[in-house]
């Protein structure tokens, strides 16, 4: 059965870093079922703080790059501008809004941490 959402990874910013901004990589495996690449199909990222909403953003999935009954590696990246509490919270999941029916595993979202720049 299609369902429009995948799990929904929700987590406190505070357990990710103490900075007041962040980027965050999202990835997983994807399969798409035979015969229909979703046409309709997001990453979406939400950052609230209780229930104000100040940040979304929503991908659409690399549908050139998937390939029916094949599991292919999906990423993106999401940086959050705005100052933000340590109680804000981060919600990261798939949004399937086509008819397309794809398979998921190996959901991770990680925090990106800047390297320094070493100049000559």
């Amino acid at each position: 059965e299609k369902m429009p959402f995948s799990p929904t990874f929700h987590e406190r910013f505070r357990n990710f870093s103490g900075k007041d901004y962040a980027a965050f990589r999202f990835s997983c495996m994807l399969k798409v079922d035979s015969g229909q690449v979703p046409e309709h199909a997001f990453v979406v990222f939400v950052m609230h703080s209780g229930s104000r909403i100040y940040g979304y953003a929503a991908y659409p999935l690399p549908a050139d790059s998937l390939v029916p009954g094949r599991w292919r590696r999906v990423e993106q990246m999401y940086f959050n501008p705005f100052l933000r509490h340590e109680e804000d919270e981060i919600e990261v999941y798939l949004w399937n809004a086509g008819k397309g029916v794809f398979y998921l595993d190996n959901m991770e979202v990680s925090l990106l941490e800047p390297k320094p720049l070493s100049l000559p």
